[in-house]
C-alpha cells in the first residue's frame, strides 16, 4: 500500500525522491482537469506517467475536500482466458472501494462505490490501466455518470476511449542535442540531464557535471531519448562505472539498465521488464508488426511499412488497424508529416526490444533485405527524377530517410550476396551528398563500397566516378584525378560509354581547378559530345556545360561564358531544375561583373541566392553571397559588402581549409576583402563582418535579396529604448567603445579603475542585448548613420 500523506484527506503516495522537471506538463494537466472530468495520461512505458499523475494530484488535493485517492491497478492480474469483463470490473471496483474507504457487506462493490462517491468532491487517480483497459473504461464511465463532483486522472499506455476522455500524451524528457556546444549551466537546465545528475548524486555524492563528463552525460540522455525510467536505471551505475563507460555500453541497454528500486513494481525494476510489459499487452499481429518495424532507423512512412512489413502473414489490409493499435499503446508515435502524409517513429529502446523479438522469430535477415531493397529503389528513383520538377521533393525525401539509407547501406555491405547493391546505393546518391553538404560522408560510403566490392562492373565504374566527383568538390584534386582515371579506364574496358563520359567530364572540371584551362576545355568539349548521345536526365550534360562556362570565363572569353550561362539558365528553368541553375547563375553573374554590367550581375547573383530558399546547397549560397559582396563593393556600398562577406565567411568556415584550394574563387575573395577593409577601416569592417556572421540562413538570404531580416526588425524596434536605458556614464563609455578603446584605455581616459570599466562594459552589453564589444561598435555606427540620414 502507498504511504499516506499525513494531515490530508485521501491516499496519495509520498514522493521518496525529488520530482525533476515536467513543470509545463504539470500545469497543462492541471488545466485539463479544470475543464475535463477524465484526463488520461498516455505514453510509452517508463516515460514518467505515474510520477506526473502523483505530482498533479498532490498539487490539486486541496481543491478536493473529500480527498485525492491513488489506485494502483498493478495489484490486479491481467484477466485470464476464462475471465469475463464483468468479473474484472467487479474486482476493480472492490480495489477502488477499499482504497477510498467505501465499506458495506450487503451491496455489490460497484453500487457501493457509486453511493460512496455520489456526493463527494474527490479526485481518483487510476494508475496503470492498460492491462485492464476495458474494465477501467467501463468503471470510469459509470462513476463519472453518477458522481457529478468526481474527477478521474488515469495513466495508461493506451487511452480508455470513452466519450468524456481528454488524452494528454506524456513524451520523454527534453534532451540536449549532442551536436550543439552548450555551457554546463545550459546543459544542466535540460530536465533529462537534471534527472541523471540528481539520481547520480544520490548514488555518488561527489558526482557533478564537468567539462570532462559533459559530452558523456549528454550522450547518455540522448541515447536513452529522455526516457525517465531508463535514466533512473542508468544513473545508479555510476557507483561502478564512469559516465563514458555507461554510454559505451548502451548498445546493450537491456543488460546494463537493471537493478531498479526493490520496492518498485516488478515491471519497473529493469528496462527489459518495462518494455516486456507493453509487448505482452499487444495482440499477436501487433507483436509481429512491432518486431518488423524494428528494421527501420529513425522515422518511416506508411508506404515504406506497406512495402517492407506486409506479406501473407501480415496482410496489407490489416495494417492500418495494427498501426493504430500500436500507436494507442504508445509503442509508436506520429513524428510529423512529409508532403501531407504522416511519418511514424519508435523510441530506440522500443525498437531494440522489437529487434530481439525479430531475431528470435528468425525473420531478421528477410526483413533487413526487404528494407534495403526498398530504400535502394527509392534512391535510384530519386536519381532518375533528379534533373526535373521533382528535384526538391526527392532531395527532401532522401533527407528524411537518411538514417534508413544508412541502415540499408550497412546491411548491403555486410551481406555478401548483396554487396554489389551497396555500391549501387552509394553511387546513386551522388546528388544528395552534393546538395546537402555531406561530401565527407558520401566519400566514406563510396570508399567502403569500392574497397569491399572489387568486381569490374558498371556499378563499380559509376561509384569510382561519383567518388572522384566528391573528392574534386573537396579540393582533393590528386585523389580525384586517380579515382576518375580508374573510372574512365574501367568504363572503357566494359564498353560503358555513359560512365566513361562522366569520368571525362569531371576530369575536365579537375583540370579547370588546377588552372590547366586548355586541357579543361578539350576534355569538357569531348564529354559534351559523348553525353549528347545519351538520353539520360540531362544532369550530366548540364554539369559539363556549367564547367565549360566557368572555364571560358577563366580563359577571358566573357561573352562566351555569358551566352552559355543564359542557355543553361533557360534549360534549367524549363525543366524545373534548381541545383545546377544556381551554379549557372553564379557563373553568369561572374562574367557580367567582369564585363562591368553590375546591375545584371547583381540581379543574377540575387536570383542564385533565392534558389537556396528551396534547396539546401550551402556551397552555392556561399559563392552567391561572395559575388554580391564584390558587386556591392564595386558599386561603393562597402559596409553592406562587408556584411555580405561576413555571412559568406561563416559558411566558408564550415567547409574547412580544403575550400581554399578553389583558387578561382578564393583569390578574388581575398582581393575584395582587402579593398573593402581599406575603404572602411579595420574597426568598422570587423564590426560589419561580425554582424553578417551572426545571420541565420534565412536572414542571410533576406538581407542579400534586399528584404528586411528578422534581426534587423528586432533591432529597429529596440534601438531608441535600449540607448535611452544607458546611464550618463554608460553612454560615455559606449562612445569610447565605438572608438575601439580597450577597458584599460577607457579606465585611463576616465580616471577609473580597470575593474570599474569592465563592470560598466558588462552592464552596457547586458542592457543592449549584445554579447561582444564588436556588436556595440556596429550598432553605434549604424545609429550615428541613421542620425545623419534623418538630418538630410
Amino acid at each position: 500500500m502507498p504511504v499516506m500523506n499525513a494531515g490530508t484527506v485521501g491516499d496519495l503516495p509520498v514522493e521518496l525522491s525529488s520530482f525533476i522537471g515536467r513543470r509545463r506538463d504539470v500545469e497543462q494537466v492541471k488545466g485539463c482537469l479544470s475543464s475535463a472530468r477524465l484526463v488520461t495520461l498516455t505514453g510509452v512505458g517508463g516515460a514518467g506517467k505515474t510520477r506526473l499523475a502523483v505530482r498533479v494530484a498532490t498539487e490539486l488535493r486541496r481543491a478536493f475536500p473529500d480527498g485525492a485517492w491513488f489506485v494502483d491497478l498493478t495489484q490486479l492480474q491481467e484477466p485470464g482466458p476464462g475471465t469475463s469483463e464483468t468479473q474484472t470490473a467487479e474486482t476493480l471496483a472492490c480495489l477502488m472501494a477499499a482504497t477510498v474507504g467505501a465499506r458495506g457487506q450487503e451491496r455489490e462493490p460497484l453500487r457501493l462505490l457509486v453511493e460512496h462517491l455520489a456526493d463527494r468532491s474527490a479526485l481518483l487517480v487510476l494508475d496503470n490501466c492498460e492491462h485492464v483497459i476495458a474494465a477501467s473504461a467501463a468503471l470510469a464511465e459509470v462513476l463519472l455518470g453518477n458522481c457529478l463532483n468526481l474527477r478521474v486522472l488515469a495513466t495508461s499506455r493506451e487511452p480508455l476511449a470513452i466519450p468524456v476522455e481528454t488524452i494528454y500524451g506524456v513524451r520523454p524528457m527534453l534532451v540536449p542535442d549532442p551536436r550543439q556546444r552548450l555551457s554546463l549551466a545550459d546543459t544542466a537546465g535540460f530536465e533529462s540531464v537534471a534527472l541523471f545528475l540528481a539520481r547520480g548524486q544520490a548514488t555518488v555524492q561527489s558526482f557533478e557535471l564537468t567539462a570532462d563528463n559533459q559530452s558523456a552525460v549528454v550522450g547518455i540522455c540522448h541515447r536513452l531519448e529522455g526516457l525517465a525510467l531508463a535514466i533512473e536505471l542508468a544513473a545508479p551505475r555510476l557507483r561502478i562505472l564512469t559516465a563514458q563507460q555507461i554510454l559505451d555500453r548502451l548498445d546493450h541497454r537491456f543488460a546494463i539498465l537493471t537493478r531498479g528500486s526493490r520496492t518498485a513494481p516488478e515491471r519497473q525494476q529493469t528496462l527489459l521488464a518495462c518494455v516486456s510489459w507493453s509487448f505482452d499487452l499487444c495482440s499477436e499481429p501487433e507483436r509481429l508488426l512491432w518486431a518488423r518495424l524494428s528494421v527501420f532507423a529513425g522515422g518511416f512512412g506508411l508506404d515504406a511499412v506497406e512495402g517492407i512489413c506486409t506479406d501473407e502473414t501480415l496482410p496489407a489490409e490489416n495494417l492500418l488497424e495494427l498501426l493504430a493499435g500500436l500507436a494507442d499503446k504508445s509503442v509508436l508515435f506520429r513524428d510529423g508529416d512529409y508532403e501531407g502524409a504522416p511519418r511514424y517513429r519508435m523510441l530506440m529502446t522500443i525498437g531494440q526490444f522489437g529487434l530481439l523479438a525479430l531475431r528470435e522469430s528468425g525473420e531478421e535477415p528477410t526483413l533487413r533485405n526487404r528494407h534495403a531493397q526498398w530504400y535502394l529503389r527509392q534512391a535510384e528513383h530519386a536519381e532518375r527524377e533528379w534533373f526535373g520538377p521533382e528535384q526538391i521533393e526527392w532531395c527532401r525525401r532522401m533527407q528524411f530517410e537518411h538514417a534508413n539509407l544508412r541502415a540499408a547501406f550497412d546491411f548491403l555491405l555486410t551481406d555478401s550476396p548483396h554487396r554489389h547493391q551497396g555500391v549501387r546505393l552509394a553511387a546513386s546518391l551522388w546528388f544528395y551528398w552534393l546538395v546537402f553538404g555531406l561530401v565527407p560522408e558520401g566519400r566514406d560510403w563510396l570508399r567502403r563500397a569500392t574497397e569491399i566490392t572489387i568486381e569490374s562492373t558498371r556499378d563499380q565504374a559509376k561509384a569510382l566516378w561519383a567518388h572522384g566527383h566528391l573528392a574534386s568538390v573537396q579540393g582533393d584534386l590528386d585523389a580525384a584525378t586517380r579515382l576518375l582515371e580508374q573510372a574512365q579506364e574501367l568504363a572503357h574496358a566494359l564498353g560503358d560509354e555513359l560512365n566513361e563520359a562522366r569520368a571525362v567530364k569531371r576530369l575536365g572540371a579537375v583540370a579547370m581547378h588546377r588552372g590547366d584551362l586548355n586541357e579543361a576545355e578539350t576534355l569538357l568539349v569531348d564529354a559534351l559530345a559523348r553525353l549528347e548521345v545519351f538520353d539520360e536526365t540531362k544532369a550530366g550534360l548540364v554539369h559539363a556545360q556549367v564547367a565549360l562556362a566557368l572555364t571560358r570565363f577563366l580563359q577571358g572569353d566573357l561573352i562566351g561564358a555569358v551566352e552559355l550561362g543564359h542557355r543553361i539558365r533557360s534549360l534549367c528553368l524549363t525543366r524545373g531544375e534548381r541545383y545546377l541553375l544556381a551554379h549557372a547563375l553564379n557563373v553568369l553573374a561572374r562574367a557580367e561583373f567582369a564585363l562591368g554590367e553590375l546591375g545584371s550581375a547583381a540581379e543574377h547573383a540575387r536570383e542564385a541566392v533565392g534558389v537556396r530558399r528551396t534547396l539546401p546547397d550551402s556551397m552555392t549560397l556561399m559563392f552567391s553571397l561572395d559575388l554580391l559582396s564584390w558587386i556591392t563593393a564595386a558599386a561603393g556600398d562597402y559596409e553592406r559588402s562587408a556584411i555580405l562577406a561576413g555571412a559568406a565567411g561563416h559558411i566558408w568556415q564550415t567547409f574547412g581549409p580544403s575550400i581554399r584550394k578553389w583558387r578561382f574563387h578564393a583569390e578574388p575573395r581575398e582581393e575584395w576583402e582587402t579593398r573593402t577593409r581599406h575603404a572602411l577601416g579595420d574597426t568598422i569592417y570587423e564590426a560589419a563582418v561580425q554582424r553578417g556572421s551572426q545571420f541565420s540562413v534565412d536572414d542571410m538570404i533576406a538581407y542579400a535579396v534586399g528584404e528586411k531580416t528578422t534581426s534587423m526588425s528586432a533591432a529597429s524596434t529596440t534601438t531608441d529604448t535600449t540607448y535611452a536605458s544607458l546611464t550618463r556614464r554608460e553612454t560615455e563609455i559606449a562612445d569610447l567603445l565605438a572608438q575601439s578603446m580597450s577597458n584599460k584605455e577607457i579606465a585611463a581616459r576616465l580616471f577609473i579603475s580597470k575593474r570599474t570599466a569592465e563592470g560598466h562594459v558588462e552592464r552596457i552589453l547586458k542592457k543592449l542585448g549584445f554579447t561582444s564589444r564588436v556588436q556595440v561598435v556596429t550598432w553605434l555606427h549604424e545609429r550615428m548613420q541613421d542620425s545623419v540620414d534623418r538630418a538630410f
